[in-house]
C-alpha cells in the first residue's frame, strides 16, 4: 500500500485566515468542513517538509466539494506540484489548469526525489478566484526504485547499459569483453530507509557489490530495492560473447624415442598455417599434442570428432616417407575456423653401419665409457703412431652410396660406400679431426660423425 508522505508533517504556507492554518491540510481529516487551508492572497502556496528525500509519483488534492461544498464553484482552477530540497528553489513537477474535479488524484510521468513539496496556486476557487482552499494535500511514495546504477568490469570500465539507465526501467542488457572476468554494480537509493541486494547480497547505496563472475554467454543478474516491504527487482543480462578465435597456441611433437622433434618453420599460428617437422629414422611413431590458444575453441584432426582442450593424438611411420595431418580450429563462437597441416616426415636411414679402419686402430668413445663404432653415436678418438685409411659401410646402401669425407678444415669429398679414404695423417701435436657427414636419400636427414685422431 502506498503511503502519504506529507501526513502531518511540517507545513508552512504563503498566507492563511485564521482558524485554516496549512497544517490543517495534512492533517488526515478532510470530511470535517473546518480542517482546510485557507490562503487569502494569490498566488500563493503552501509547503510540505517530507523531514527527508523522498521518491515520489503521485499527488492528491482533495477539495472543498468533498465536504459538503457546491462543485465546481468550490474547486481550485490553475495550480502547480512543485519540488525542491532546499525550500528555495522550486522545480515544477506537474500542472493542472481550468480544473473543475473535487478530486485531483495524478500520476507523474516518472518519479521525483524531493525533501520539500508545495503546492503554488495562481488561480483560486471557481466562485472566487482571489482566494484558494484545499481539504487535504497528499503525497504518495514511490514504489522502490533505484535513484542510479552503475556497472563496472574487472578492468574498472563503465560497462554500457541497454537502455540508458532509468528508475522507472527494471529491465537492462549489456555485453562485454571476453578478458572481461567479472563486474561490479553500484547501486544507489535516495530513500535512505531502502535495502538494496544484489543477487541476494546486501549492498549499501553508493558502494560497489561483491565481484560478480561473468562466463561464456549469457549471465543474469538481480538487483531488488526493498521499502516498507515491498520490494522492486531491477534485472540485468550481461552477454559475454564467445570468442572468434580460431588460433592455435602450440605444437609439441615428440618421437617414439622420447626425444622432441622441432618444427622446420617458426610457429606463428595467426600468420602461418602449415608446418612440417623431421624426425629421427629410428621414430616409427610421434605424439602430437595441440593446445589451442583460446581454452573454449575446439580441435579436430583428420576430419574427426571436436573437442576442446588439448588434445593428443599418434602418427605412426612404419616406413620412411611423408605423414600429414589436416588440423581444423573451431573457435568458441561456433563459427570461424582455421585449418592447418602437419607434415611429419621420417627419413630413410642416414647411419653408418660399420667403419673398418686399415691398419686396424680403436675408436674411443668420447666421451665415454667404452670402445668400438656403435651406428648411433658420433664421437669417438683414435690415438696412434702411424696414418690410416677408413672404409665406411652404409646402413641404407645402396638407396645412398656415399659420405661426406673432410679433415680438419680441408675440403670435403666424396667417399664411396666400401671404399677407402684418403689417408688420415697423425699430427706430431695436437689433434686432426675427420668429419664424416651422412645424408638420407629421403627426409634430408644428416647424421654426422667426427673422428679426432692424435699420437
Amino acid at each position: 500500500m502506498a503511503i502519504n508522505l506529507a501526513l502531518k508533517k511540517p507545513t508552512i504556507s504563503s498566507s492563511y485566515l485564521q482558524p485554516y492554518e496549512p497544517a490543517r491540510a495534512v492533517n488526515g481529516d478532510y470530511m470535517t468542513p473546518m480542517s482546510r487551508w485557507l490562503c487569502t492572497h494569490l498566488p500563493g502556496w503552501l509547503t510540505v517538509d517530507l523531514g527527508e528525500v523522498y521518491s515520489f509519483d503521485r499527488w492528491v488534492v482533495r477539495q472543498m466539494p468533498i465536504a459538503g461544498w457546491p462543485s465546481p464553484d468550490y474547486c481550485m482552477s490553475d495550480f502547480t506540484l512543485q519540488g525542491s530540497n532546499d525550500a528555495e528553489s522550486w522545480a515544477d513537477l506537474d500542472n493542472v489548469a481550468a480544473n473543475t474535479s473535487a478530486i485531483v488524484d495524478r500520476m507523474l510521468t516518472a518519479a521525483a526525489s524531493y525533501r520539500y513539496v508545495r503546492i503554488y496556486v495562481a488561480k483560486g476557487l471557481n466562485a472566487n478566484d482571489k482566494f484558494a482552499s484545499l481539504m487535504e494535500f497528499e503525497i504518495y511514495q514511490a514504489p522502490p526504485s533505484l535513484a542510479g546504477l552503475i556497472v563496472k568490469d574487472s578492468d574498472d570500465h563503465i560497462v554500457e547499459l541497454n537502455p540508458a539507465f532509468n528508475s522507472n526501467t527494471d529491465s537492462y542488457k549489456a555485453t562485454v569483453l571476453l578478458s572481461v572476468a567479472s563486474v561490479t554494480l553500484i547501486p544507489t537509493v535516495l530513500d535512505s530507509s531502502a535495502v538494496i541486494k544484489v543477487n541476494s547480497m546486501e549492498v549499501v547505496s553508493g558502494t560497489s557489490s561483491a565481484p560478480i563472475t561473468i562466463n561464456v554467454g549469457t549471465n543474469q543478474i538481480e538487483v531488488s530495492v526493498t521499502v516498507d516491504g515491498v520490494t522492486k527487482i531491477y534485472t540485468i543480462e550481461i552477454t559475454k560473447a564467445a570468442a572468434a578465435n580460431p588460433y592455435l597456441k602450440a605444437i609439441s611433437i615428440t618421437g617414439n624415442n622420447k626425444v622432441a622433434i622441432s618444427l622446420d618453420q617458426t610457429f606463428d599460428p595467426k600468420n602461418s598455417f602449415n608446418y612440417t617437422a623431421l624426425a629421427d629414422y629410428d621414430d616409427t611413431s610421434a605424439t602430437v599434442v595441440l593446445t589451442a590458444d583460446d581454452p573454449n575453441a575446439k580441435l579436430s584432426v583428420n576430419g574427426g570428432a571436436s573437442s576442446s582442450g588439448p588434445i593428443t593424438f599418434p602418427v605412426t611411420m612404419s616406413s620412411p616417407g611423408d605423414y600429414s595431418t589436416a588440423i581444423v580450429v573451431e573457435a568458441a563462437d561456433g563459427t570461424t575456423t582455421q585449418s592447418y597441416s602437419l607434415k611429419v616426415t621420417r627419413p630413410s636411414s642416414a647411419y653408418i653401419s660399420s667403419i673398418d679402419p686399415i691398419p686396424a686402430v680403436t675408436f674411443i668413445k668420447d666421451p665415454g665409457p667404452g670402445t668400438g663404432f656403435v651406428r648411433d653415436y658420433y664421437n669417438y678418438k683414435v690415438v696412434t703412431i702411424v696414418a690410416f685409411r677408413i672404409k665406411v659401410f652404409l646402413e641404407d646402401y645402396p638407396n645412398i652410396n656415399k659420405v661426406s669425407f673432410q679433415i680438419n678444415s680441408g675440403s670435403s669429398t666424396d667417399l664411396p660406400h666400401d671404399a677407402f679414404s684418403s689417408p688420415i695423417p697423425v699430427p706430431a701435436a695436437g689433434s686432426n679431426f675427420v668429419t664424416i657427414t651422412v645424408t638420407s636419400q629421403t627426409g634430408g636427414a644428416t647424421k654426422k660423425y667426427i673422428i679426432e685422431v692424435s699420437k
